[in-house]
């Protein structure tokens, strides 16, 4: 069973303007639109498990923009900015700009493939995940890593001895946004 649940990564480096509130039990984070100026949305994070609880627009409205595996895109964005360690500065710059640049259609692409035959067939290494795809090893390890380090939707699950080319090699795992 895959846990489905979104969670903002231990350690995330939140921009200090976006955090409107925050208590014991939760944080409420404003959330810039990415493509509509000026519109904002308030993400609410729980603040014992990480967890992200919903998204709606600072108005009341529900968030009706892109949705994948349930979560919204500001959602997930909050998560792709915020993913880095912090450091002095802040948010990297340019990590705000990749959110902004992110299409929506992309991550139905290579990433949705990889993360389903993670789903499907269990961890599983790079070049069978490449041969289950049918995805060149170099996209497959690119969008791995992007899977892992952007997004928070695959983990390490070890190493396995590969006989094919004799040497160890690390598998992945999906992970329910979490």
């Amino acid at each position: 069973m895959v846990d489905y649940r979104l969670y903002l990564p231990m350690g995330a480096n939140i921009p200090p303007g976006w955090i409107v509130e925050s208590n014991l039990y939760y944080m409420l984070v404003q959330m810039p639109s990415r493509t509509t100026p000026g519109k904002f949305y308030n993400v609410k994070v729980d603040l014992e498990t990480r967890q992200i609880i919903d998204c709606v627009g600072i108005d009341g409205e529900e968030c009706k923009g892109f949705h994948f595996r349930g979560y919204c895109f500001h959602s997930r964005g909050l998560i792709f900015v915020s993913y880095k360690k912090e450091h002095k500065k802040g948010v990297a710059f340019n990590s705000i700009q990749s959110f902004y640049q992110l299409d929506p259609e992309q991550l139905e692409g290579n990433y949705n493939k990889l993360y389903n035959a993670l789903i499907s067939h269990g961890p599983q290494c790079n070049r069978l995940l490449s041969r289950i795809t049918g995805l060149p090893i170099n996209i497959v390890t690119a969008r791995i890593k992007e899977l892992r380090d952007k997004l928070a939707m695959v983990t390490d699950a070890g190493n396995i001895w590969d006989n094919e080319t004799a040497r160890n090699v690390k598998i992945w795992r999906a992970i329910g946004w979490g």
